[in-house]
């Protein structure tokens, strides 16, 4: 039955990974660049999460609490001017200050997940792993500017 449940949570998160880089594979190339007030949230593709929930099935849980977070922090972005972007390319570019960019190649670990907070002026902030939505917003309170 738990085998039959980690199958079922695994075909979840692949259906939520496909669906996820279709929304932001707007164009062919594999960079993503980015120079708005924005969060990133950077995950594997769904062949890679294939790969490696076959060597790790905890893995799939990882993703549910990171896509469940994602979720519950919608209406807050949305509420502050933040866009949100979801992304699974290769290489992400977050610009700043006249031009210049932070690059993160997301292929040299396939299995970090995390976001990256843009604000087109200061230089971006990369955070790795699953933060609740308390912890994002923490975060994010002092890189935006964000008063309670």
């Amino acid at each position: 039955m738990l085998a039959l449940m980690n199958k079922m949570r695994t075909k979840l998160i692949i259906c939520t990974l496909v669906i996820a880089s279709w929304v932001t594979c707007l164009n062919a190339s594999n960079v993503l660049e980015i120079n708005e007030r924005a969060v990133v949230y950077f995950f594997p593709t769904k062949a890679e999460v294939e790969i490696i929930i076959s060597n790790n099935e905890d893995y799939g849980a990882v993703l549910d609490d990171y896509f469940y977070y994602q979720n519950n922090m919608v209406d807050y972005l949305r509420k502050h001017n933040i866009k949100s972007y979801n992304s699974s390319h290769s290489v992400i570019k977050a610009f700043y200050e006249g031009g210049k960019y932070l690059e993160f190649n997301r292929k040299k670990d396939i299995t970090k997940i995390g976001y990256i907070l843009v604000d087109g002026s200061k230089k971006p902030k990369i955070l790795f792993g699953v933060y609740t939505g308390v912890d994002l917003m923490f975060e994010l309170q002092p890189f935006f500017n964000i008063k309670q």
